[in-house]
């Protein structure tokens, strides 16, 4: 048995939309982001951010098509010696890279934590 990781970094689909962050995608969804916002009191300004920083990172202009990521596996699924991890897009290998890069997690946590504060 092989196992593999494939990690895809941000896909374009209906998974922003469906958790609210009002990316435009095919997917009909009703959530008033401002008054999910508005509801969290004193995490108003972290889920604000967040959201932006989601809806940016997921948008059609930013993050790869499904069909992207789905060829990424497919091509994974078809090698007669599959890698143990691969990363399906430019953003991904980006952060992976990072991520192995930083021996400490300092400069993982200093970029995530942007993204809510």
């Amino acid at each position: 048995m092989r196992v593999s990781l494939v990690e895809p970094g941000a896909v374009s689909s209906g998974f922003v939309a469906n958790a609210g962050a009002g990316v435009d995608v095919d997917v009909d969804v009703d959530v008033d982001v401002p008054t999910m916002v508005a509801a969290a009191g004193a995490h108003s300004p972290a889920l604000a951010n967040y959201v932006a920083r989601t809806t940016a990172a997921f948008s059609p202009a930013a993050a790869q098509t499904p069909a992207g990521a789905a060829a990424a596996i497919v091509e994974l699924l078809l090698a007669e010696t599959p890698a143990l991890r691969i990363q399906a897009s430019d953003g991904a290998r980006a952060f992976v890279g990072r991520k192995l890069a930083d021996l400490d997690g300092s400069a993982v946590f200093t970029e995530t934590l942007g993204w809510v504060s």
